[in-house]
Order: structure tokens, then C-alpha cells, then sequence
């Protein structure tokens, strides 16, 4: 959308997901919960929009964005909207390294809804996950990570990063399991 001289800039994210996922997932012919099935069966608006700033030796940026359900899928729910918001910096501290630290808050409403094979299902085995309204959730976490570059040899143009991220505030809805500190270990290449 924008692009100034100090290296700051504004992106405007736009997309788009089809319901490819299934979300008739059965085990020993019994219909799983809402959260065991692979998509939502429904088309998604994923819209964000992304600031950018970028210096020598540091980055930082903001990101809104979310998830808006169009309509209910074929067994009539649909999950709930999502909104996403996230700040992060990061600080070059050689050429193939860099920290970063960001902050990220996600709420997701519960389902809208419900599947009628799976609320018999709750009716005779009862489970937070056959809950339609045990679904959706509002997070707020912190993290920080670590990046190399690598800038020579075989491996030019490969980045590997490792970041750590916990759970500063949670508050789900029904009953549900909260989420724990998460590790995550990522591997690019840019040519």
C-alpha cells in the first residue's frame, strides 16, 4: 500500500481459503470431535494488513489480520471468526545473526452451530470435544528467537531460526486444555 525512503512500508494482505479439509473424520465408524477434524468446510476471508520498519541493524513491525467464516459447511457449523494481532523486533547482531522478541494476541470465537452426528455422539459419551461451545479462546503470549543466515557455501540463501513462546495470559472457553511454552524450529531458502 506504501513504501517510504527509511525503509518502512504497508502491506495489505488479501486471501482466500476453499474447503478442502474434511470434516467427516471418523474413528472405528464414529464420527470425531469438532477440533479432530482437518478443515472447516467452509470458505474463509483471510484478510490482513502488515507495517514494516527496517534499519541496518534492526527490524520491527505490526500485523492485524484474522479469519471471517463465510457461511456454515455442509453439516451445518462453522467455526468461529478469528482476530490475530502481533508486534515484533528484531536486532542484527553480525551478519548471519539476529533476536527477536514479539508479542502476539489471538481471539477465536466458538463454534456456531452444531453437527448432529456428533451431538449424538456427545449424548452417549459425553466430551469436552463433541462441545460445540468448548471451542474458541483468547491468548496473549510473548517470544523470542533466534536466526542464522547463512551467507557462503552450500547453504547460502538457507535461514534457520528457533523461537520460544509462552502463554502470558489464556482464557478458553468450556472446558478445554490451555497451551503450554512452544518451541518451533524453522528452515527457509531465498534465492
Amino acid at each position: 500500500l506504501a513504501s517510504w525512503d527509511n525503509g518502512q512500508r504497508v502491506h495489505l494482505n488479501v486471501g482466500i481459503s476453499a474447503p478442502t479439509g474434511s470434516i467427516d473424520e471418523k474413528s472405528d465408524g464414529n464420527i470425531l470431535g469438532y477440533g479432530m477434524q482437518f478443515g472447516s468446510g467452509t470458505w474463509d476471508f483471510l484478510p490482513a494488513i502488515t507495517f514494516l520498519g527496517q534499519t541496518e541493524n534492526y527490524s520491527w513491525g505490526a500485523q492485524a489480520g484474522g479469519v471471517l467464516r463465510m457461511g456454515e459447511n455442509d453439516r451445518d457449523y462453522s467455526l468461529g471468526n478469528r482476530f490475530d494481532a502481533l508486534l515484533w523486533g528484531a536486532r542484527k547482531l553480525s551478519d548471519s545473526f539476529s533476536v527477536s522478541a514479539k508479542f502476539d494476541y489471538f481471539t477465536q470465537g466458538e463454534i456456531d452451530g452444531k453437527d448432529v452426528e456428533i451431538e449424538i455422539r456427545n449424548a452417549t459419551m459425553a466430551s469436552p470435544g463433541f462441545e460445540s461451545a468448548s471451542h474458541g479462546r483468547d491468548i496473549s503470549s510473548f517470544g523470542l528467537g533466534l536466526n542464522y543466515y547463512c551467507q557462503n557455501g552450500t547453504f547460502k540463501g538457507h535461514r534457520l531460526a528457533v523461537e520460544w513462546e509462552t502463554p502470558m495470559s489464556e482464557d478458553v472457553n468450556g472446558v478445554q486444555l490451555e497451551t503450554d511454552s512452544i518451541w518451533s524450529l524453522g528452515w527457509q531458502y531465498a534465492w
